[in-house]
């Protein structure tokens, strides 16, 4: 697994005990550390890595954002199967077993399982009894799903096929929202996929996440790289559905930056060419501040409230 670290010092403790508590041990673990960390982030993973049956601390001193951090590690990686890890988050003992399982019965390039978004100290707790539910798509199929948002943009909820991602160059950029592009590129170069609806992954929603940074920056950066999408996946219907990841993306922006971007020629292009006769898109555009309202309003209270799941129970 690949965990990449910039003034993490005060959860690697916790990352080490939980990788500790997986059920299969079998793993390796790459600690790359950005030596812009000023919280002693490079000596706590020095310090700690030990406690781990295969561990590695890179320090990088390119001055990467997290993308390029993780490419640093998969590169660095020699294992069949790649995880990438955030810190500060919480997964499951059985997350290792359960993906490397089904990436194995079901012979699929990746795999992705549902999570909980919680707060800083959220856990996994399943409800013994309840049965969980798999299901394979081949590429077209995927592509359909993630228009759906059947299975998030998120990479640390995925394992992955290291040849798979090796052989077709899929690394991650530079950005603040580097999870979309890639994960779209990862679907469009896939023979077949496997979601679990599993909740194997607690999201800790941490005072140090970049989304709780610069907002603007990412919500710009999210955008982006729906643009990017936009030319990896040409489909009518997910051209049509990404023009309104674009918008809501924006509503993720200050108020100031989120009229900005709306009152822009480059929104109402996207309108006129995508989005004429769509509800959402006229309020976007004519009742703005409302919109505006709403989806910070939804965000906060249901997408990311906490003890809410990522994927819906798959049938």
């Amino acid at each position: 697994m690949v965990i990449p670290i910039r003034n993490g010092a005060r959860y690697i403790e916790g990352c080490v005990s939980f990788l500790r508590a997986q059920t299969y041990q079998g793993f390796e673990a790459i600690f790359v550390v950005d030596t812009r960390s000023d919280d002693g982030s490079l000596e706590k993973a020095r310090e700690l890595a030990g406690q781990l049956p295969r561990s590695t601390v890179i320090p990088q001193d390119q001055g990467k954002r997290l993308g390029g951090n993780r490419n640093i590690g998969l590169e660095a990686s020699s294992g069949k199967y790649v995880w990438f890890l955030d810190v500060d988050d919480a997964p499951s003992p059985y997350f290792i077993e359960e993906m490397r399982r089904l990436l194995t019965e079901e012979d699929v390039d990746f795999v992705c399982c549902n999570f909980l978004n919680t707060n800083e100290k959220g856990l996994i707790r399943e409800r013994p009894g309840r049965t969980y539910n798999t299901k394979v798509l081949d590429r077209d199929q995927a592509l359909i799903a993630r228009n759906d948002e059947v299975f998030p943009v998120s990479s640390w909820c995925k394992m992955f096929r290291r040849s798979f991602l090796m052989d077709n160059g899929l690394l991650f950029e530079e950005s603040f929202a580097e999870d979309v592009v890639h994960t779209y590129r990862c679907v469009d170069a896939c023979a077949r996929i496997c979601l679990y609806d599993r909740p194997l992954y607690a999201y800790r929603q941490t005072r140090g996440s970049i989304c709780r940074g610069d907002l603007d920056a990412r919500g710009l950066s999210e955008i982006k790289s729906y643009d990017e999408v936009d030319d990896i996946c040409t489909d009518p219907v997910i051209l049509r559905k990404n023009a309104i990841m674009k918008i809501r993306s924006s509503g993720h922006m200050s108020y100031r930056g989120f009229m900005e971007f709306t009152k822009s020629e480059r929104n109402r292009a996207s309108y006129e060419k995508y989005l004429k006769g769509s509800f959402e898109g006229w309020w976007n555009l004519h009742m703005s501040s409302l919109y505006w309202l709403a989806i910070r309003t939804y965000v906060r209270l249901v997408y990311k409230r906490n003890g809410s799941y990522a994927m819906k129970k798959l049938k």
